[in-house]
């Protein structure tokens, strides 16, 4: 294998390599279209590489006309992905520019097809076999550039660098530190290489220069290096943003849980205060029993047993809400969502009860587990439930009435619950914004809880929503997890 062959197969194989790195960023953030951009670029890079490789290897005109034909095609392509590169990775680029040169590239490609050997000569009569990098390579020899048409190229060419220099100065003038670098990696990583292989190609067309390979590989290396590296460091740097963000979700995610357990102090309270007052009613029993000289040990028994029971129901209970209070990631494991709800029902039915408002529940029997993190699914199920609660304190108390149901969708893998109350509903003009973080209708709200509680649900793989469709009062909220 001589070098050239190496060196050109070489740079299929990193122009390829630089493909797959694109893609994946792609694939991890796609609402970026710069990195499938570059994924196009590279992809043409490498069938540029091999039909240069072709070209220099001809062993004819004709032959060597007919690779050059071709060749148009991933040139097309990497003049389209560059184009459309820089008017994402700027957003500064003039959408009408950027069009035009695409229409024009676009005739351009129409028209090599439609001609023979090719768009850029009307004729090639001879090649030159030639040492290049100690093999020989085929270049052209004689030949005559197609007229007409290469102005209209070379035109289309021109605007395209009016384009990137016009994108990039206006980045440029809009300051910082940012800008300013963006518009630098557009400068050195597109409109430099750009630049140089123009007038490259554009001499050996018109045979101004001899003896030397017809090739673009040069601009699309120093173009695609410069580039992944680019969006390579903006991937990393937005996902320690994305870590600070999650971190940032997880604090407010604790100080939602510690409001709502404020505002259920009184129903806690009861909840604790019922098995500790029948403890202390047992204990005394019991103490009254031993006094005796003949006393009853099944009936002691039965009075330890109770005094157990209640101890037990508390420590369940203070372990429940130590939990909530932790700042934990989300722990994916099989669940029963019957169990979930009884005991967010089991939190706030004081609190209900207090606000005379009644709880009901319609599960399916026998319902599948799901995967989900316990702490976080109650947290998601209790702000509902609170808010249900709070806005129904405006109705009359024989509308105060809130419906828990969950059932199987087998079909997609899933379960769903659904919170349905049925007082005033949503507001047609505020539906829209119930889930935007900040956003409360509550003098002292903070307007973060159904937006964490969006997040946990599609952490959890599945979707939480506001149903306005069903023809009833009331608010209906559902939500779906997906099936262990």
């Amino acid at each position: 294998m001589g070098h050239v062959t190496f060196l050109w197969s070489l740079g299929a194989g990193v122009a390829l390599t630089l493909a797959a790195v694109s893609f994946v960023l792609w694939l991890t953030n796609r609402r970026d279209p710069a990195s499938l951009m570059l994924f196009i670029i590279a992809v043409a890079a490498a069938a540029s590489a091999y039909l240069e490789l072709r070209m220099l290897h001809s062993a004819d005109a004709d032959e060597y006309g007919a690779w050059l034909r071709l060749f148009h095609i991933p040139g097309f392509l990497s003049l389209v992905g560059q184009v459309l590169f820089v008017y994402f990775f700027l957003r500064t680029g003039r959408l009408w520019l950027a069009t035009a040169i695409i229409a024009a590239r676009s005739v351009v490609l129409v028209v090599n097809f439609s001609v023979l050997p090719n768009f850029n000569f009307s004729h090639i009569a001879s090649l030159r076999h030639e040492m290049f990098l100690g093999e020989q390579i085929s270049t052209i020899g004689a030949a005559a550039s197609r007229p007409g048409w290469r102005a209209f190229a070379l035109v289309s060419l021109v605007l395209m660098m009016v384009y990137y220099l016009d994108a990039a100065v206006r980045q440029w003038r809009m300051g910082g530190r940012e800008a300013r670098r963006k518009a630098l990696v557009v400068l050195l990583g597109i409109v430099l290489p750009a630049a140089w292989s123009i007038a490259y190609t554009q001499l050996i067309i018109f045979g101004v220069i001899h003896a030397v390979p017809l090739s673009s590989i040069p601009m699309y290396f120093g173009a695609l290096v410069v580039l992944v590296y680019e969006l390579g460091r903006d991937f990393l740097v937005g996902r320690r943003a994305a870590m600070e963000l999650a971190k940032l979700q997880s604090q407010f995610a604790q100080m939602e849980r510690a409001s709502m357990l404020g505002q259920l102090t009184s129903a806690i309270t009861h909840e604790l205060a019922q098995p500790m007052g029948a403890t202390v009613i047992n204990a005394y029993t019991a103490l009254h029993y031993l006094e005796r000289e003949d006393p009853d040990i099944e009936k002691l028994r039965a009075i330890l047993q109770g005094i157990r029971k209640d101890c037990q129901s508390n420590v369940e209970l203070l372990a429940k809400l130590r939990q909530m209070f932790k700042s934990r990631p989300i722990e994916m494991r099989p669940l029963e969502v019957k169990q979930i709800i009884l005991d967010v029902v089991r939190l706030i039915s004081s609190e209900a009860s207090a606000k005379k408002v009644s709880l009901s529940l319609a599960i399916q029997p026998d319902l599948p587990l799901i995967l989900g993190d316990r702490v976080h699914l109650v947290q998601v199920l209790l702000n509902l439930l609170m808010n249900s609660i709070q806005a129904l304190q405006v109705c009359a108390i024989d509308a105060r009435r809130i419906v828990v149901e969950a059932r199987a969708d087998d079909m997609k893998g899933q379960v769903e619950v659904i919170v349905r109350d049925f007082g005033h509903g949503i507001p047609d003009d505020i539906v829209s914004k119930v889930f935007a973080p900040f956003f409360t209708t509550k003098a002292d709200g903070m307007g973060v809880g159904l937006t964490l509680s969006r997040t946990i649900v599609e952490a959890h793989g599945g979707n939480l929503w506001a149903d306005q469709s069903a023809k009833q009062e009331g608010a209906i909220f559902h939500f779906t997890l997906q099936q262990a």
